[in-house]
This record gives structure tokens, sequence and C-alpha cells, in this order.
């Protein structure tokens, strides 16, 4: 009968509802969004500000740069306050020479920092793990015949510091750009997949086809059960030499938004998670989209 129709309906609804509190991070089907703050200051001037704009969007990771000379109460404050609205904070850091270390000196440098803050500070607000961004291409081997001897001692680097952050009980995600699989560098990517990290941060930094260009990386996440994380940039165009062709900037977040989605889509059931660079940006774009509100 139609009534018994519309009560299955409801019901599911009832089952759903309850299910919804158990749907968070630990969830393999629930994307996360996360947000790149790179300015200290974001996190112990401007934090009430910040955390709301986060919660407005959906995100549930930070990624802040801290120095490691932060006062400890001022990284627990945060950290205190983060936690209670639901957000998981990475330690952000990251240099292009740190691919020349084979040991991953710099990287496990980072590490350990975090894990002396989150000894001292109460299990429910500590950091999550590190998000390591450093970028071998930027360094002039990466132009010559060194870039094959440059990727591996960076991907040596990686594994020494993972297997740092595994005993320290911390996460390290990765954060790549999406060509090293088009530039000869497969073997390096998939090494790092495999070894050198909890995750796959791609700056996916090309409006063109944003589905394909990390179709490498997320196949290798899910060959290694790893996360895969795909960021969008919104720094205005002219800086870093970004044109329109690699920032949202312009485009606004609608459109960032319809990207994600056929993202998320297109690898379904695989989650895709998604992160914006960086937090300036993101609150310019949210005025300027509440002055240009009907």
């Amino acid at each position: 009968s139609m009534c018994g129709r519309h009560l299955n309906k409801w019901f599911l609804m009832v089952v759903l509802l309850m299910l919804l509190p158990y749907a968070g991070a630990e969830s393999s089907t629930v994307p996360v969004g996360g947000l790149f703050s790179w300015e200290q200051s974001a996190a112990t001037q401007d934090a009430e500000q910040m955390i709301l704009l986060m919660k407005r969007y959906g995100l549930t990771e930070l990624y802040q740069y801290f120095s490691h000379k932060t006062p400890k109460k001022e990284i627990e404050s945060f950290l205190t306050m983060a936690a209670q609205r639901g957000i998981r904070v990475y330690l952000l850091a990251g240099s292009a020479d740190w691919a020349r270390e084979s040991k991953g000196n710099s990287l496990r440098k980072v590490i350990r920092q975090a894990a002396r803050w989150n000894e001292e500070l109460p299990e429910e607000a500590r950091f999550a793990g590190v998000m390591a961004d450093v970028e071998p291409y930027l360094l002039e081997e990466w132009q010559t015949d060194q870039r094959d001897a440059l990727m591996q001692i960076y991907v040596q680097s990686f594994d020494a510091a993972h297997k740092y952050a595994a005993e320290e009980d911390l996460e390290l995600l990765a954060c790549i750009p999406f060509f090293y699989d088009t530039s000869g560098c497969t073997e390096a990517l998939e090494h790092l997949a495999a070894q050198g990290c909890d995750g796959l941060a791609v700056m996916n930094y090309l409006r063109i086809n944003e589905i394909d260009q990390i179709s490498a990386e997320a196949a290798l996440a899910q060959t290694y059960g790893k996360r895969i994380i795909t960021i969008y940039e919104l720094q205005s165009p002219g800086t870093d030499g970004l044109t329109d062709r690699h920032t949202y900037y312009n485009a606004g977040l609608d459109a960032l938004q319809e990207s994600y989605a056929a993202i998320r889509d297109a690898y379904a059931p695989q989650r895709v998670d998604y992160a914006l660079h960086y937090y300036p940006l993101l609150l310019e774009l949210d005025r300027r989209s509440e002055r240009n509100a009907p």
C-alpha cells in the first residue's frame, strides 16, 4: 500500500539519522574537507574567525603551520578549541630543499616537534599528524639529468620520516603535484604511496582535466590503502605565475563545488577528500560571495 511505502521511507530516514553520528572521518565513505593555513597568526590571533569559516564550509581538517618556537600554551588553546569544534589539526611544514635529505632530517625534526607537543597535550586535543609540503621540482636538479637521483633521495626522506611518524603515532601526509606520473617519476610516486606516507594530497592545480589528472595517484592510494586528497588553488592569478587555468579565484566557490562533485562521482566508491589552498583566500572569496548575495 502507499501508506506502507511512506512508512518504509520514513523508517529509512530514522535509521540514517541514527547512523549519522558514526559517519565521521573514520568512515571510509564520507569525504573530508581540509584547509591549508600557512600563517601562524591565523591560529594564534584569528582562531575564532578561521574555525567559524571552516564550520561554514564543512571543513573538518586543518593543515596549520606553527614555528617550533610557539609557546606550548598557544598550541594547546588552539588545538583544544579546534577539537571542541570537531576539527583535526595537522602540523604543516616543508621546504623544497628537504628533498635533498636522504635521511629526512628536517621532516623528522617537524614530526619530533609535533610528537613532543602531543606528549604534553590532553589526549583529545593533539596533532593528528604532519602535512609535508616538499617540492623537489622547484630545485635546479629537476631540470637536469639529476632528476631521477633527486627523486630517489626525496622518496628515501619520506620513507625515513614515515617510519618515525608511525612510531610516534602520527600520520604523515605527502603534498605532491599532479604531474609526477607524467614527468618520468612513476616509480618514485609508487614508492612514496607504498611506503612513504599515509596519504597523497595532490595539488590538482590545472582546471583542464581534474578527474584524469589524479587517476594514477588515486589508483596508487587504493592499491596501498592510503588516503587521497585533491587540493584546489584559490590564490589570485599573477601570484607565483598562476593564471585562471590554475586557480578558482575568479571562477568562484560554486565552480569549485561542481568540480569536486564530479571528481567524487568519478572515483566512487573510492573516497576522495578535498582541501583548499589556503585560508586568507577562502576568507576573501567568502566575503565576496556574501557581497554578491541577493
